[in-house]
C-alpha cells in the first residue's frame, strides 16, 4: 500500500437471482460496471441456505430507497422495486471487510493491500471475460 496515496476501496458487489436468471440483463449489469472501471478481484456464483441467508442480512445494511437517491445506478435500473432489488453492493469499508469474510474466507484484504493493490493501482492488470475477474498481468505475483 503506497504511503501516500489512499488505499483503494474494495467492496463487496452482489448480482441478485432473478437477474442471473436473465442473461442479457446479468451481461448489460457486468459490462456498465467495467465501463465505469471497477475492478473485479473474485468473482463466486453461490446458493445460500436458510441459515446463510438469516447471516447475510444481519451483515447487509442497505439503505431501501438507494433507486429513489441514485436513479442512473444499477440498483435503479435493474431493481423492480424498493425491496426487490437487482443488487447489493456494501455501504461502507467496515460492511465490505465482513461481507468480503462471509462469501470469500479465502481471500485476504491484507495481502491484497500487500501484495496486488499497486499493479491493480497501476493498471498491471488483464481481464478474464470467462472466470469474469481482472488477473495481474505478471504471473508470477498472482496470488488472488
Amino acid at each position: 500500500m503506497s504511503k501516500f496515496l489512499a488505499p483503494l476501496e474494495l467492496t463487496l458487489a452482489i448480482i441478485k437471482p432473478d437477474i442471473c436468471r436473465n442473461p442479457y440483463s446479468l451481461q448489460l449489469i457486468r459490462e456498465i460496471m467495467l465501463e465505469r472501471n471497477f475492478y473485479f478481484v473474485g468473482t463466486k456464483i453461490t446458493q445460500l441456505n436458510k441459515f446463510s441467508l438469516i447471516d447475510l442480512l444481519h451483515l447487509c445494511q442497505v439503505a431501501l430507497w438507494a433507486q429513489y437517491e441514485a436513479p442512473d445506478s444499477i440498483r435503479a435500473k435493474f431493481g423492480l422495486t424498493d425491496t426487490r432489488n437487482a443488487t447489493h453492493g456494501s455501504d461502507s469499508p467496515d460492511t465490505a471487510r465482513r461481507e468480503i469474510a462471509f462469501f470469500f474466507p479465502e481471500f485476504s484484504m491484507e495481502d491484497f493491500y500487500k501484495y496486488h493493490e499497486e499493479a491493480f493501482r497501476n493498471n498491471e492488470t488483464i481481464f478474464d471475460p470467462e472466470r469474469w475477474v481482472h488477473r495481474i498481468r505478471d504471473a508470477k505475483a498472482q496470488k488472488i
